[in-house]
C-alpha cells in the first residue's frame, strides 16, 4: 500500500515570498542554529493529515472541496514574527497572518469536520494561522534571534486568497520535497 503524506495549505504569494525570505536574511543575521525554509515551501497549513493511505486521496479531495464549499476569494495580511512554543524556547519561527474575517479558521474547521466525517484521520490541535520561516536546531545564539525578531518588521498590506492546495510532502535525506496534486479555486 502506498501511503501519502498530506496537508492542505494556502501558498504564499510571490510579493509575500519575496518579503519572507527577506525577513529569514535579517533574523539569520542573528547566527541562531536554524534550518529556514526555502521560498518554494513557504506557505499556511490549513490542515495537516498525514500519512494517508494513496487510495484514499479523491476522498480527501472531495472533503477538503466539501469544506471549502461556499468559501470565495478572501483577503489575509502578513504581520508579526513570533516563535512556537515561546521566545523562551523557541522551536519554530512564523510569520503571522492577519484574518479580520476569521476565514481561515472557519476553513480549517469545516475542512477538519469533513475529513472527520469522511473517515480520514487528520490533526485537529487549534489553528493558528502562520507561515513557518525556520526550524530551530540547537541552542547557539538564541538570544539574538529573539532579539533581532524584535527588531524586524514585518507587515505586507492584504491579498486575495484565490485558491487553497494539497499538498504532498516527500521526506528525503536533505529535507522534505513539496508536490502539490490539487489546486482547489475558492468560488463562493
Amino acid at each position: 500500500m502506498t501511503v501519502l503524506r498530506l496537508f492542505v495549505a494556502i501558498p504564499a504569494p510571490d510579493s509575500v515570498r519575496n518579503l519572507l525570505l527577506a525577513t529569514q536574511a535579517r533574523l539569520a543575521a542573528s547566527g541562531a542554529d536554524v534550518r529556514w525554509e526555502p521560498g518554494e515551501k513557504l506557505h499556511c497549513t490549513l490542515v495537516f493529515l498525514g500519512e494517508t493511505p494513496a487510495e484514499r486521496l479523491e476522498d480527501v479531495v472531495r472533503a477538503v472541496r466539501q469544506g471549502a464549499r461556499g468559501t470565495g476569494p478572501f483577503e489575509v495580511g502578513y504581520r508579526g514574527i513570533g516563535f512556537f512554543p515561546g521566545p523562551d524556547r523557541p522551536r519554530i519561527v512564523w510569520a503571522g497572518i492577519e484574518d479580520a474575517a476569521e476565514v481561515l479558521a472557519r476553513l480549517h474547521g469545516a475542512m477538519v469536520a469533513a475529513l472527520v466525517a469522511a473517515g480520514i484521520p487528520c490533526d485537529e490541535k487549534p489553528f493558528h494561522a502562520h507561515v513557518t520561516l525556520g526550524r530551530v536546531r540547537g541552542l547557539r545564539h538564541l538570544a539574538r534571534l529573539t532579539t533581532n525578531a524584535k527588531t524586524c518588521t514585518l507587515e505586507h498590506p492584504p491579498v486575495t486568497v484565490r485558491e487553497i492546495v494539497i499538498v504532498r510532502s516527500a521526506l528525503k535525506p536533505g529535507g522534505s520535497e513539496y508536490s502539490v496534486l490539487q489546486s482547489l479555486p475558492l468560488t463562493a
